[in-house]
């Protein structure tokens, strides 16, 4: 009972910070007895945001191509009993023998077997969960994961929820709201969510608003295969857009997804791309700021309130993640975050 409470704690952790769910997912699987846990929300045919903590890294990037045809992923979601379904209870082991992701992409890794469950399931987005295992699943396995398949819902829908309303409302007001410059806000799905008024303009051209869209569900499907770039939907405008969602939480309909904008980022914006596109803490990102400003570390240390020998390190972190050596190099690929 005791490693039960443990596994529940690690999962309303991963609730209340989304960081958190690949360490609940190894507690889950540790306590079901399988190999490993992943769990994927889905939008569409796109599966956004997938964590499976003891999954080859290089495996889990290739899983999106191979999902169509993972059919004891369908059938557990076509079941949607909300009760844990092991695969021989959904299909036979001779329909998996010609399988593509069977042959090509689970047993590779050793993964035979699978047990999984649908978390929630609406007209707009998918949350499943699937445990694969070497051994055949055993009904002790079963039950295991019926045990905890409540803890998981409330959880996720907690994860998610707080992640739009917090999320959504500090972007309104922050970014959209109070700007002079056009911005537009749209979800996963290519809905508008929120626009400033200098962005009432675009509104009137239906057509740009469909490519918009379009552009939006591209982002969200795979952000990091896209890079900041021009584009030429209204015409005379340099228009850029920004992935809000990062790697977590998943994009679902509702949540800030994309921002379009026009014009040049203020300082804020330039503090959430650096982060986003290189990967810098808060920290780092802010002193970049302030280095950008181009009178040395001392006098951006000083501002920033920190040691000087604090600032160096973090500078030197801020070079190896942007693939940069000099200052100089670091103020001019900021200058070009416009």
């Amino acid at each position: 009972m005791r490693d039960l409470i443990e596994v529940i704690d690690d999962i309303y952790a991963a609730g209340a910070d989304f960081s958190l769910w690949g360490r609940a997912m190894a507690k889950v699987s540790d306590w079901v007895g399988v190999d490993d846990a992943a769990l994927g929300v889905a939008v569409g045919d796109a599966i956004p945001w997938l964590v499976a903590p003891r999954t080859d890294p290089d495996c889990l990037k290739t899983y999106p191509h191979y999902q169509s045809s993972d059919i004891v992923w369908q059938r557990i979601v076509e079941n949607r009993s909300g009760s844990a379904i092991a695969d021989y209870s959904v299909i036979d082991r001779d329909d998996l023998k010609h399988n593509a992701f069977q042959n090509e992409w689970s047993a590779p890794q050793g993964y035979h077997h699978r047990l999984g469950a649908v978390l929630f399931d609406d007209a707009q987005s998918r949350a499943v969960l699937i445990l694969p295992h070497r051994a055949a699943i055993a009904r002790e396995q079963i039950e295991r994961l019926d045990a905890v398949l409540g803890h998981l819902r409330r959880a996720l829908h907690f994860s998610i929820g707080q992640s739009h309303e917090t999320g959504f409302r500090n972007l309104h007001n922050a970014l959209v709201e109070t700007s002079e410059r056009a911005m537009l806000v749209m979800d996963c799905t290519g809905r508008i969510l929120s626009h400033s008024t200098a962005a009432e303009g675009w509104l009137t051209d239906q057509m740009a608003v469909g490519q918009l869209g379009d552009l939006a569900r591209l982002l969200s499907a795979g952000p990091a295969a896209l890079p900041l770039a021009n584009r030429t939907i209204f015409p005379g405008i340099n228009l850029r857009f920004l992935p809000l969602h990062g790697s977590a939480p998943p994009p679902v309909p509702g949540c800030p997804a994309v921002l379009f904008y026009a014009g040049s980022l203020n300082d804020r914006m330039r503090v959430q791309q650096l982060r986003q596109q290189f990967g810098l803490t808060l920290a780092e990102a802010l002193l970049a700021m302030e280095i950008r400003r181009g009178d040395g570390r001392r006098a951006a240390a000083g501002r920033r309130g920190i040691s000087e020998a604090t600032a160096r390190t973090h500078l030197s972190r801020i070079f190896e993640k942007m693939d940069i050596s000099r200052q100089a190099e670091l103020v001019r690929v900021i200058g070009e975050i416009t």
